[in-house]
């Protein structure tokens, strides 16, 4: 289950990179698991470095929710340390993102459920309504 979840993972990073791409930020980088978020870009218009961490949420349309991990093994994430620029999710086909650090103060008061391979995962769980609400359409 790890390793589809990985492959399924790594296809929607490509994916958004190549919406980025296509959206002008010609300098935009895949960054294969060697930092604390998943890819990196140029913004065309301020020339700013810009990061984003990548989900993908497959069950959602099953649950009618989306589960946000805020943390693995008791250890808070990069979501929760807000240590990327911009959180984005691929939900029903389409990319959501909002800034990392609003997104971990919206959800710091929220109650977590265990989840995840073997139950190691903090999540929250947001209904798709919730999350269209705070998430922007990309």
């Amino acid at each position: 289950m790890w390793e589809q979840d990985l492959k399924e993972g790594e296809e929607v990073e490509g994916k958004f990179a190549n919406l980025l791409f296509s959206k002008g930020y010609v300098n935009t980088f895949r960054t294969e698991g060697k930092t604390k978020y998943d890819i990196i870009s140029i913004n065309p218009k301020t020339d700013q470095l810009i990061s984003f961490e990548v989900k993908y949420d497959r069950m959602c349309s099953e649950t009618g929710n989306v589960a946000i991990e805020v943390a693995y093994n008791g250890k808070p994430n990069s979501i929760s340390l807000a240590s990327c620029k911009y959180v984005v999710y691929y939900v029903e086909e389409k990319f959501y993102s909002i800034d990392s650090v609003i997104l971990s103060w919206l959800l710091k008061d929220k109650d977590k459920v265990k989840g995840g391979d073997d139950n190691k995962s903090d999540l929250v769980l947001l209904s798709m309504k919730e999350f269209k609400e705070i998430f922007d359409r990309v």
